[in-house]
């Protein structure tokens, strides 16, 4: 498992008024769980980032090669359980790395 820390802002907006140069080549368009959107954005407005898991390391090692040390912008659609998509993206953020899991969790524990 990977820990991503993403910069993260809500379906308002908020937080968007950044002037920070993105990768141009890459993005990224990822399904995150709704409740989990909903607690990221509490721990971002706290912490001023948020890190989520995956499964999916390779793609975010692939990742970091392609984006050259650059933020890559993140389109994110809300999942849903029980087999309800709707694939509108309404969070954005910005990925920045990724860093290793520690035994399944994020080595700074529950901070992000």
């Amino acid at each position: 498992m990977v820990a991503l820390e993403r910069r993260f802002f809500g379906t308002d907006g908020e937080g968007m008024h950044e002037t920070i140069k993105t990768a141009a080549h890459v993005a990224l368009l990822a399904p995150v769980p709704l409740e989990h959107l909903i607690d990221g954005k509490k721990k971002s407005d706290i912490e001023g980032r948020v890190a989520f898991g995956s499964r999916v390391w390779e793609l975010f090692t692939e990742l970091d090669t392609l984006r050259k040390n650059m933020p890559v912008d993140v389109y994110i659609y809300a999942s849903h359980g029980g087999g309800n998509r709707d694939f509108e993206v309404s969070w954005h953020a910005r990925y920045v790395r990724h860093v290793n899991s520690e035994m399944g969790a994020h080595p700074d524990g529950m901070r992000y």
